[in-house]
């Protein structure tokens, strides 16, 4: 399937010649993967994560000749990678660039049909690594192996014409967040916009929810959790906004701190909270079943070192191969890598939704 839509594009002979020339839609700024994230690499096959307990109590007063061995012990527990393998792989033929300005970017004789080392090639690059990147973090967050769209029998929560193959290849951090929050509810605050039944009511936060909401999430934190020194909260921008306002309102400065990866910042109680525009933009386009969204509003305090990421290498989640085929005069793009996502420590989060 070609890459280009040359239909987009009127071509009149000559327009411009460069693709340099060209205006590009700008990419939305994102975080690096390791700014909320701990990665793990060389994760090749299914692994597992041991968790060894802690011991408490074990402090008596001498009985003397009487003493007894103190019956206690560590409780131990596991988790597993269960690492999938993904699988980017995009293909160009000269002739769907006829006519178009793309033309120009190709080479001349017998050597037309290959566009490898390009300025198009360098474009199509440029683009699928940005594409590959909104991936990695979209599925590591929003995956969920039984994603099926609102057309389905039964219905599910994917909008209207979402392939549910954009989802379903690993359960991501909020399908895991989400049954913590339901096997321990003291560990999370309701949102209770997000169980109205329009999204005009499910956006008209109360003035004061997020405020409320990141107190909530403090408050029922484990001890661990609120004493760790690196300790951060993700939100919705939805929540991040309706925190600025609130106070601006109370007569305090809400200037946006922005973050050089292009995320914004702004604290509570001395915490960064981080709105994470990428959760907003996917449930408002993935996650709409014409009448909701599927909670809209969300947040997460827990440590970078609790998020996990496991990769059999690091470097392949930006690694565009590509090549000509001369059997059938194509230029292929191809990357790929293993991944899965893993909330280690149950304990350490504090969530609302």
């Amino acid at each position: 399937m070609a890459i280009l839509n040359p239909s987009d594009l009127t071509f009149n002979g000559e327009e411009i010649r460069n693709i340099r020339e060209a205006i590009l839609q700008q990419v939305f700024a994102k975080p690096a993967v390791t700014d909320f994230h701990t990665v793990y690499e060389d994760i090749v096959t299914k692994k597992q994560i041991a968790f060894l307990g802690r011991l408490g109590k074990i402090t008596r007063a001498d009985q003397g000749c009487s003493s007894t061995p103190l019956s206690a012990g560590i409780t131990n527990s596991e988790k597993f990678w269960e690492p999938v393998r993904f699988e980017i792989w995009l293909s160009e033929c000269y002739t769907n660039l006829e006519d178009t300005f793309f033309v120009w970017a190709k080479q001349r004789g017998m050597a037309e049909p290959d566009l490898t080392g390009t300025d198009l090639a360098a474009f199509l690059v440029e683009r699928m690594t940005d594409a590959m990147y909104e991936d990695t973090l979209r599925i590591a967050w929003l995956g969920d192996t039984t994603a099926e769209s609102v057309d389905a029998t039964p219905s599910g929560i994917l909008s209207a014409g979402v392939s549910p193959l954009d989802y379903n290849q690993i359960d991501g951090f909020w399908k895991q967040l989400f049954a913590i929050g339901t096997a321990t509810p003291t560990q999370r605050t309701s949102i209770s916009e997000n169980a109205l039944s329009t999204k005009a009511a499910q956006d008209a936060l109360a003035s004061n929810r997020a405020f409320m909401t990141f107190q909530s999430m403090m408050n029922k934190a484990d001890y661990r959790l609120r004493s760790a020194q690196n300790k951060v909260m993700l939100v919705t921008m939805s929540l991040l906004d309706n925190y600025a306002t609130y106070l601006e309102s109370q007569g305090n400065d809400a200037s946006f701190i922005r973050i050089e990866q292009g995320f914004s910042v702004l604290r509570y109680r001395n915490l960064e909270i981080i709105g994470v525009d990428l959760w907003d933009r996917y449930i408002r386009a993935d996650f709409d079943n014409g009448t909701k969204y599927d909670v809209p509003h969300r947040a997460v305090l827990t440590t970078k070192e609790n998020i996990a990421l496991g990769v059999d290498q690091a470097s392949a989640l930006a690694d565009i191969d590509q090549w000509f085929e001369r059997k059938d005069k194509t230029t292929n793009f191809r990357g790929g890598y293993k991944m899965d996502a893993k909330v280690l420590e149950n304990y350490m989060v504090s969530l609302a939704y």
